[in-house]
């Protein structure tokens, strides 16, 4: 017999952006991308993430939320896209 079609399977996650696996991993838990940009040059930067990573925040965000932590100065086409 002739093989069968296969579908082509999907791209290997580590062909992926973060951005991409965020959206990948929220599609399959069910959940929406919180997008949280930074910067070096940011004064309050650290003091957001410290309090994103504190274990009730990041507790209670990760139960609705895939969260994904950029630098502004590297991903300036996502912040132009989300702005």
């Amino acid at each position: 017999q002739p093989p069968v079609a296969r579908p082509a399977a999907p791209a290997p996650a580590r062909n992926l952006t973060p951005y991409q696996r965020a959206l990948v991993q929220a599609r399959a838990e069910g959940k929406r991308v919180l997008l949280v940009f930074g910067a070096r040059w940011c004064g309050w930067c650290p003091r957001q993430k410290q309090a994103l990573r504190s274990p009730a925040v990041a507790s209670l965000l990760g139960q609705r939320f895939v969260v994904l932590e950029l630098d502004y100065d590297l991903h300036k086409n996502l912040v132009q896209h989300y702005r």
